[in-house]
């Protein structure tokens, strides 16, 4: 999921959590810089790679069409919904106008809290992400129907954000 680093939540998960399964877990402050030879995907049509150009120029970019990036980082198209093809599998982006936090910003830590006994592992966290797995849930979770994770993320200019991502429980 792509957040505005300085909105204000709660935001909602988009999608069913399954109470019986582990479930990885991503919210992206700031998109990590393009790769050569990488393979980007669509996994839904709200779950997609975003990249930054190497020269910042106000935009990022999300895939619209799968593939493997070429040797060399692309001319960036500088329009916004305009379209750049990379390498030479059918790879497209789009450009995005940049809302996210400032590139002179970072994130120095987390700390997640989930609520109905929800427990979180694997959290790891990057200079502009966040990511949690979601362990199997427990039953207050279930009888409840969804669950709350409040998270307090601190930037590197001791700024803090206080972010509450909802869940709802449920069958795929």
């Amino acid at each position: 999921m792509i957040y505005p680093a300085l909105a204000k939540g709660p935001y909602k998960i988009p999608g069913v959590h399954d109470k019986d399964c582990k479930r990885l877990f991503g919210l992206i402050l700031r998109p990590a810089s393009w790769s050569a030879s990488t393979v980007y995907s669509v996994r839904a049509e709200d779950d997609y790679d975003v990249v930054m150009p190497s020269v910042f120029t106000g935009l990022y970019y999300k895939v619209i069409a799968p593939g493997k990036s070429g040797a060399l980082e692309p001319a960036w198209i500088a329009t916004v919904a305009g379209q750049t093809v990379d390498g030479t599998t059918g790879l497209t982006w789009e450009a995005v106008a940049y809302n996210l936090m400032p590139v002179s910003e970072s994130i120095s830590s987390v700390v997640c809290t989930p609520t109905n006994n929800v427990v979180l592992s694997g959290d790891s966290n990057t200079a502009g992400t966040l990511q949690f797995m979601i362990e199997p849930l427990p039953a207050a979770a279930i009888a409840a129907g969804s669950f709350e994770i409040d998270c307090l993320i601190t930037k590197n200019n001791a700024e803090k954000v206080a972010v509450t991502l909802k869940f709802k429980v449920g069958e795929r």
